[in-house]
């Protein structure tokens, strides 16, 4: 009996049941490591998403402290062949919203506190140039072959453009 179900447990593993089933018509994608750079130095904390109008399947992600990024495509590690534009957006910010809280939490959520906390603007900031975020725009391309395993693109001259947010 131990044998049968030692048996039966190998199958299952080895035959990849209990493993994410990949979509109908999945690509087949190779390990990449794509580096952003800005002005020469790692970009980290970017978000990346290759796009091309070859492909449905979401390519992209998010770049380490040494603006490192392995690439995922639909949740899988890898990346499809083709060629792609390369989008790359980093925002923050948020300068203002510590003293919102603060004065939310002394007023106990009170009518004059929200009022009060309303009053503060909240600043957050591009750290990419517009150009970068915009499939149209973008002046970024890369290639993705069999056997490319590293890619390194620059994403232009530092900024801090402030977002227009709404209300």
């Amino acid at each position: 009996m131990k044998k049968l179900l030692f048996a039966i447990v190998i199958s299952l593993f080895v035959s990849g049941c209990g493993g994410q089933q990949r979509p109908d018509g999945f690509p087949k994608v190779f390990p990449v490591e794509l580096t952003v750079t800005q002005e020469g130095k790692p970009l980290a904390g970017a978000s990346v998403s290759l796009r091309s109008s070859e492909t449905q399947w979401a390519i992209g992600g998010a770049t380490d402290a040494n603006g490192k990024v392995k690439l995922v495509t639909n949740g899988y590690p890898g990346a499809p062949t083709g060629k792609f534009k390369v989008i790359i957006v980093k925002t923050g910010g948020g300068e203002g919203t510590e003293e919102r809280i603060r004065i939310l939490t002394e007023g106990n959520g009170s009518e004059e506190s929200i009022a009060a906390a309303n009053r503060i603007t909240v600043k957050f900031y591009s750290f990419v140039n517009p150009e970068y975020n915009e499939v149209d725009k973008t002046p970024l391309e890369v290639e993705i072959t069999p056997s490319t395993k590293t890619l390194e693109v620059d994403a232009g001259p530092a900024v801090k453009i402030e977002l227009k947010l709404p209300n």
